[in-house]
């Protein structure tokens, strides 16, 4: 009798472990043929980079251990990529068709040994089909690298407080270090493991043990080289953190940023997957004898009211929550499957993928419609018109070569230097004063008295005149103009300036500029 139930929990696992390679064939299968699709989409659409990916391929060209607004492992991953790869479009987005598939498999994983092999599949395909991964599967960003480091550290962590291994240990604390470098709201993590252990009965000895505090320390020293980098430049990330976030002690409560912010979950998860997590969550009854659900509860919810709480107190993107469907998306998955809501499960995805789907071929569906494309209904008009741009200007660079190109805004400055990457273009960026507010001003300020000629690019007329007071000479060259919608031009000013006399008159200059200025303008190094 013995031998039988041994000989039918052998055929069991058997049978599970062969049902798990045919979803994981399948699942490699999907991943092969998405990431194909996005592929040949990204070179079908011909576009420039995005605002971002642009500024991080900058970042790429200086190697450090901290850029002005993010920690450094977007600029190492895309100086990795592009080394290999070439500076093509494609290459400066590889990451992201090379850490999304992974990620997935990772989920595929830790759903596979939490619930089956079923579980883990239709995870990672919900994972793959969200929304928020249709836009961010052709977009290089540091949510990317953080949903990797965050998928990683869950399965480490599941290990960890399973099997008690050092190993499992030590890896989640590189693990998280990594994530820490990717983008800092990878500490939330941390938040969440600590209330799991507080809540979980069976797991709750842990906090007596030495391997957590260890794994905090080791992910905390990962982290201390950009710590240090921060130091030296006056801690640009954690002002331009408070400044894109609008918290301040003295405003009211932004009731309006909280229902945005709400509201665009729906977005990132699914208008069916949102709803029945939050179902999920109010009905504690609904998963009563689901596994796992504590531990995927604590390392969801805890990242979305604090990131709920960031909106209400001021401002917040509706991707900033994204790692937290990481774990969501295991919860609505296992209770479907458990109960059978197969048709649910299949709705869902059908409707994720449509948005996707219509999201990345918008034009054509616009086109088909009869819809104008206009400014107010054009996802995409931040990425057109910067090559006519840069057309246009490159002349004017080719008969001024020892000039230096004189930029304002991030914007012009980023897409400038990706487009015009083949030519030795100098940069400065005008900072009057202040705290640097782009990476620009932070790192290729124009210095005092500061050689020229230069080459003016302004987009606005009225902000050209206290600039260019400032010079000995102006020349207006050229108005460069690209028509892209009917009530959309992107036009810019171009003057020939030189003979820079300093920010400030000489008897000013000493008591409006801050010890922050001094630092910056003479320890820049030149591009």
């Amino acid at each position: 009798m013995r031998g039988g139930i041994g000989s039918n929990a052998m055929a069991y696992r058997h049978l599970e472990v062969m049902r798990g390679n045919g979803y994981l064939w399948l699942l490699l299968l999907i991943i092969a043929l998405l990431q194909l699709y996005r592929i040949v989409l990204v070179t079908h659409l011909d576009l420039t980079l995005y605002l971002d990916e642009a500024y991080y391929w900058e970042w790429a060209q200086q190697l450090d251990w901290g850029y002005y607004s993010k920690p450094p492992l977007i600029g190492w991953l895309i100086a990795a990529t592009t080394a290999i790869w070439g500076d093509s479009v494609l290459a400066v987005k590889a990451g992201t068709f090379l850490l999304h598939p992974i990620t997935a498999l990772l989920l595929f994983i830790l759903g596979q040994r939490l619930v089956d092999s079923a579980t883990g599949f239709y995870t990672a395909l919900l994972y793959l089909t969200t929304p928020a991964l249709f836009l961010s599967g052709i977009m290089i960003s540091t949510d990317v690298l953080l949903l990797l480091f965050w998928s990683a550290a869950l399965l480490l962590f599941t290990d960890a407080i399973s099997h008690g291994r050092w190993r499992d240990w030590l890896l989640l604390g590189v693990v998280c270090g990594l994530g820490l470098l990717s983008k800092y709201t990878m500490g939330i993590f941390a938040i969440s493991a600590l209330l799991f252990l507080l809540l979980s009965r069976d797991h709750r000895y842990w906090l007596l043990r030495r391997e957590p505090y260890l794994t905090a320390l080791l992910a905390l020293l990962l982290l201390l080289p950009n710590v240090w980098w921060n130091w030296q430049h006056h801690f640009p990330t954690l002002y331009h953190t408070a400044e894109i976030s609008h918290l301040a002690a003295d405003q009211p409560l932004q009731w309006l940023e909280l229902l945005e912010f709400q509201l665009g979950q729906l977005l990132v998860f699914g208008p069916i997957f949102l709803p029945l997590f939050l179902y999920l969550v109010l009905t504690p009854s609904q998963g009563r004898y689901q596994p796992g659900r504590l531990l995927l509860l604590c390392f969801s919810l805890p990242f979305l009211i604090i990131i709920s709480l960031q909106a209400l107190l001021g401002r917040a993107n509706a991707n900033w929550a994204v790692p937290a469907f990481i774990a969501a998306t295991l919860l609505v998955v296992a209770w479907l499957l458990r109960f059978n809501h197969h048709r649910w499960l299949w709705f869902g995805l059908l409707l994720n993928s449509t948005i996707g789907f219509g999201l990345y071929h918008y034009e054509a569906i616009a086109n088909q419609l009869n819809i104008p494309l206009r400014h107010g209904n054009d996802p995409y008009l931040r990425l057109r018109g910067w090559p006519e741009l840069a057309a246009q200007l490159t002349p004017h660079l080719d008969a001024e070569p020892a000039a230096t190109l004189l930029v304002t805004g991030r914007e012009p400055a980023a897409q400038l230097r990706y487009l015009l990457r083949d030519r030795p273009l100098q940069l400065r960026a005008w900072f009057p004063g202040g705290k640097p507010q782009h990476h620009y001003q932070l790192m290729q300020p124009l210095r005092e008295r500061e050689g020229g000629p230069f080459l003016l690019l302004i987009s606005s007329e009225g902000e050209s005149r206290p600039i260019l007071a400032r010079f000995e000479s102006q020349q207006f060259i050229a108005t460069l103009q690209v028509t892209i919608h009917s009530n959309y031009v992107r036009l810019y000013r171009l003057y020939r300036i030189d003979g820079f006399k300093g920010y400030h008159d000489s008897a000013t200059a000493t008591t409006t500029d801050s010890p922050l200025i001094h630092h910056q303008l003479s320890t820049a190094p030149a591009p």
